[in-house]
């Protein structure tokens, strides 16, 4: 199939996708659009929104980019890799990076989907790639952290851990935060790919780090939030969820660290201390994307199988402002009011008179990002 025949037979699906909304009186968000990418194939990474376009990868079973109209959710290109993508793009000075499960990294136009150049390394998989300055970083599952030039490709250099690499880097004053699956979290220099520090959990880390007032902030598959001092990696506090299961990546929005677990709860806990400010359970399924802040909200769905729900909370309470159910979701961007989630495609809600998402994850452009990230950070 060529790109105009895959073109053609995708449609914009009916806006009926939303279902079980709550009855409390609460104003929920309202379908603007919803455009199915590649049939029966699940976004499960956050979309990425700039220049108004948004930028997804597959997801699971899915070779292929998509960058659609985020006024509409018209398709204005697609680019077919010989893997599945998996990963938030990273757009930066109108290039899209991105890894594929085929093993390489692409670099594409960001208005036309035309390839730049590609790198080939030994393990791509769910790591997201960042971009600092003129350098493109991201880790593979041949459990390296690869430093390539924005460019070209050239790499820059290289690093190994112990064990394969899910977790996304996050680059903050010339250093990269990382996670293993080896249990060590690593600090990099961000120019030489020197190692600064390295901090040990007792389990695997895919949990992507983020950095709030010189702290960096990491979940672990021990169930423990681990604040560590960014230019040391000494231990600040940790916070034990009680449950050994996967972390999703947190964010940090005003003082408040948001993460989620894999079996069910989001807890906010107080950054500067590691106090647990409030806990939220009422998800229905056990796995949970990483967390939006826009404005007052908490945005993040939780799914088992095909079936999402996607929660907009109370920031400060914790309390359920509006839930909605989704066929499948991934973690949220939120641009000007509107809400992009990952569905079979991309799902973008009227959300009238909510902030553009303002957490750390977003601001360091790590799992997802928009426009304000884009346009101050490029090479």
């Amino acid at each position: 199939m060529d790109r105009r025949q895959f073109l053609t037979g995708i449609g914009l699906f009916s806006t009926g996708v939303i279902a079980g909304c709550l009855d409390d009186g609460k104003e929920r968000p309202e379908t603007k659009w919803h455009q199915q990418t590649v049939p029966s194939s699940g976004v499960r990474r956050p979309p990425t929104v700039v220049d108004d376009m948004v930028f997804v990868g597959g997801g699971t079973g899915n070779r292929y980019v998509s960058a659609l109209d985020a006024a509409d959710g018209t398709i204005e290109w697609t680019f077919r890799t010989d893997g599945p993508v998996v990963t938030s793009p990273q757009v930066v000075d109108g290039a899209v990076f991105v890894g594929s499960e085929d093993g390489n990294v692409y670099a594409l136009d960001a208005k036309t989907g035309d390839e730049h150049w590609r790198v080939e390394t030994n393990g791509m998989g769910w790591s997201s790639p960042t971009v600092w300055d003129d350098i493109v970083y991201v880790g593979g599952t041949d459990a390296t952290v690869y430093a390539l030039g924005t460019t070209g490709g050239e790499k820059r250099w290289q690093f190994e851990t112990g064990d394969q690499i899910l977790s996304s880097p996050t680059v903050v004053d010339d250093r990269v935060f990382i996670g293993s699956n080896d249990g060590y979290v690593y600090a990099l220099d961000a120019k030489t790919g020197d190692e600064d520090w390295r901090f040990k959990t007792s389990n695997h880390v895919r949990s992507s780090p983020t950095v709030w007032d010189d702290t960096v902030f990491v979940g672990s598959h021990d169930g423990a939030v681990y604040a560590l001092e960014a230019g040391t990696g000494d231990l600040l506090w940790e916070f034990d969820t009680t449950v050994s299961e996967r972390l999703s990546s947190p964010t940090v929005d005003d003082g408040t660290l948001y993460i989620g677990s894999w079996h069910g709860t989001v807890y906010a806990v107080e950054a500067a201390t590691g106090d647990v400010m409030w806990e939220f359970d009422e998800t229905e399924g056990p796995n949970l994307s990483p967390a939006t802040v826009a404005g007052d909200l908490v945005v993040f769905s939780g799914w088992q199988d095909d079936t999402a729900t996607l929660f907009g909370l109370d920031a400060t309470s914790g309390a359920t402002e509006w839930k909605l159910d989704t066929p499948i979701a991934s973690g949220v961007t939120v641009v000007d009011g509107t809400i992009f989630v990952g569905t079979d495609g991309v799902l973008a809600l009227d959300a009238e008179g909510v902030d553009s998402s303002a957490d750390s994850r977003v601001a360091l452009g790590t799992l997802g990002h928009h426009h304000e990230w884009a346009n101050s950070h490029g090479g």
